[in-house]
């Protein structure tokens, strides 16, 4: 979850027998994340951040759940962008 007022993105574990979330923990953004997306792969999750003009991209420690912001991110994406989409089909 974004949230653009503390510049912050929240991290969840879920409980797979009950659908529970649990664990909250924060992780820092840039100004003012708008949206978070999770790729279909489960491995990179991306952050548009309208703030500050670009996109972070993280890779999620499946064993986990830590995000760790990759080489080169963020990445500029124009003037304050509020959304990303992912496609793909896993194999």
């Amino acid at each position: 979850m974004a949230d653009e007022t503390s510049n912050l993105l929240y991290i969840f574990g879920l409980d797979a027998s009950t659908g529970d979330l649990n664990n909250p923990r924060t992780v820092p953004a840039f100004t003012a994340p708008a949206s978070v997306v999770v790729d279909p792969s489960a491995k990179f999750v991306y952050v548009a951040t309208a703030g500050s003009n670009d996109i972070n991209v993280y890779t999620i420690d499946l064993s986990t759940g830590d995000l760790t912001r990759i080489s080169g991110s963020p990445f500029p994406a124009g003037t304050g962008p509020i959304s990303v989409i992912t496609t793909g089909t896993i194999h």
